[in-house]
């Protein structure tokens, strides 16, 4: 397990965070939006370039980018 950054695409703009921390390798740890840090509350909604930390195995980082990559194209 290790700690991962991932910026969240435009296309998931106004989605809650919860879309994401339903994936079982992976715990969201902080998002940090506009240079602030802050616990992720999974109904605050993201907004293009934040950045989100997470925990994770390697697969469950790759599910979360496969994730949020597909949901790009919705």
């Amino acid at each position: 397990v290790q700690i991962y950054e991932v910026q969240i695409p435009d296309a998931w703009s106004g989605r809650p965070v919860s879309d994401l921390a339903e994936l079982e390798a992976v715990r969201l740890v902080a998002l940090s939006r506009g240079g602030r840090a802050m616990l992720p509350a999974n109904d605050l909604s993201l907004q293009p370039q934040d950045l989100l930390l997470v925990g994770a195995t390697i697969d469950g980082v790759r599910l979360l980018r496969q994730k949020l990559n597909v949901g790009e194209k919705e």
